[in-house]
């Protein structure tokens, strides 16, 4: 899909973060951050791992790129055009321009991002690469679960370049035991002891 009226290419995350972090990417914009064609996402049912980010270089031009709108003030909008004088994203303008994707200090909130968006994603677990170059805000969760994020857009070098999620969360198990195979068999046996002893006490009381 277009991100800021561009071609672009990564991850659209409305769906897992109260759309509060939109997407994380590579826009066209040519030598200002990395290229679309760079950008990857692969997933590997046996593992159960996901991985997406960046294959390009660790210099100030190839800088994985986010979206971020804080408490959802857009909905489920894309934004269509940089507005900000900067080209950064703003507090009054967070779609009016660029974030950086989350990075490893997380704006100084004392939450683990990639375990957060990995979190959010579905897994128990995350890990990621970054590298400290790019003068661009970076978005960064304020919720543990990553269902909550936002930015201080504050100037400063940083941006994750790779994400990699390990293991799928297991909904709760009921309280209730299953029956297994073997159990249903015994059961079975056990009905069916039951059934042949009261037949034949009724036959001797006949």
């Amino acid at each position: 899909m277009d991100v800021w009226s561009v071609p672009a290419k990564g991850v659209d995350l409305r769906p897992y973060t109260n759309s509060t972090l939109h997407w994380i990417g590579c826009p066209d914009f040519g030598e200002t951050g990395c290229d679309p064609d760079e950008f990857y996402c692969e997933f590997d049912p046996t593992t159960q791992t996901l991985s997406f980010g960046s294959t390009a270089g660790n210099a100030s031009s190839d800088a994985l790129r986010a979206v971020v709108d804080p408490n959802n003030i857009n909905g489920n909008a894309m934004p269509d055009a940089i507005t900000t004088e900067s080209g950064f994203c703003t507090a009054e303008m967070p779609f009016g321009g660029v974030c950086n994707a989350p990075d490893i200090n997380n704006n100084d909130v004392p939450i683990d991002t990639a375990d957060a968006l990995c979190f959010a994603l579905g897994y128990q677990s995350g890990s990621m690469t970054w590298v400290n170059e790019n003068f661009c805000p970076e978005a960064n969760t304020i919720t543990a679960d990553g269902s909550n994020w936002t930015s201080d857009f504050v100037e400063s070098n940083g941006y994750g370049k790779t994400y990699t999620c390990i293991g799928f969360r297991v909904a709760p198990t009921s309280s209730v035991p299953a029956i297994t195979g073997y159990g249903l068999i015994a059961t079975a046996v056990i009905i069916g002891i039951a059934g042949f002893m009261v037949i034949r006490r009724r036959k001797v009381s006949i």
